[in-house]
């Protein structure tokens, strides 16, 4: 699913309460809107198809410092970045299965910082953003067996 809003510096904060699935571009994914854990919103489905157990519960450490990961698709996919930069692209984050989580990543130029749960350090920075100071679209993911509820995606410029 791909988001593309355009921001200047004087435009409000856009909010997209997802509840709605016409508009959204799906690619690889089915999407229904409903209801999870008292909140509207649209689940993203693997092929249109349930998925299976979460892997955020890993009992290997090495797996586990995979559950935040950047990449900047087509060129550089986690498993390039993996190879190429061992550790540098992903990082371990406390993340609950059948919760809520809230993530905010603040992107200033060529830089992302990814804070989940209101955390006042990120859980993952990233210092070159493979495709530099530009603009491009915005997109929700889910992996292969998993499913992800998704809400009140908000964009906004930054405050300088």
């Amino acid at each position: 699913m791909t988001v593309t809003p355009i921001l200047t510096p004087h435009m409000p904060v856009l909010l997209f309460a997802l509840l709605l699935v016409k508009n959204l571009t799906l690619q690889n994914v089915g999407a229904v809107a409903t209801t999870w854990k008292g909140r509207a919103c649209v689940q993203l489905l693997e092929n249109g198809e349930g998925a299976g157990k979460p892997r955020v519960d890993a009992d290997d450490q090495l797996r586990r410092n995979h559950s935040t990961q950047y990449i900047s698709f087509p060129d550089w996919p986690w498993q390039r970045l993996r190879e190429q930069s061992p550790g540098a692209y992903e990082s371990y984050t406390d993340l609950e299965t059948g919760a809520w989580t809230r993530i905010k990543i603040v992107v200033r130029d060529s830089h992302a910082s990814l804070y989940v749960n209101g955390a006042s350090q990120p859980a993952l920075i990233i210092n070159d953003l493979k495709l530099g100071n530009s603009e491009g679209s915005i997109a929700l993911w889910i992996d292969h067996g998993t499913e992800g509820y998704f809400s009140n995606l908000r964009v906004s410029p930054l405050r300088e």
